[in-house]
């Protein structure tokens, strides 16, 4: 696994979820907080991965991180 690979992954799966809880959230007190800093954090997690790997911020850059995350959690069972 690539050191970027987290970070992609991270900074496609965080803002999708919390793009979700943000419609979803409450008008409570820090309903909306938490999903836009969640969606910020994604959004920093695929800056970082971009500094790190700038060739690799595409679909097929994406699917290569999923195989090398899905062949780490493969070879620890």
């Amino acid at each position: 696994m690539q050191p970027h690979d987290a970070y992609f992954i991270a900074g496609v799966f965080i803002p999708i979820y919390a793009f979700g809880r943000i419609f979803s959230a409450r008008a409570d007190d820090v309903s909306y907080w938490m999903p836009f800093s969640l969606f910020l954090a994604g959004i920093g997690c695929l800056a970082i991965a971009w500094i790190r790997q700038p060739d690799a911020l595409n679909f097929d850059g994406f699917m290569q991180s999923v195989l090398r995350l899905l062949n780490v959690f493969a070879s620890a069972v």
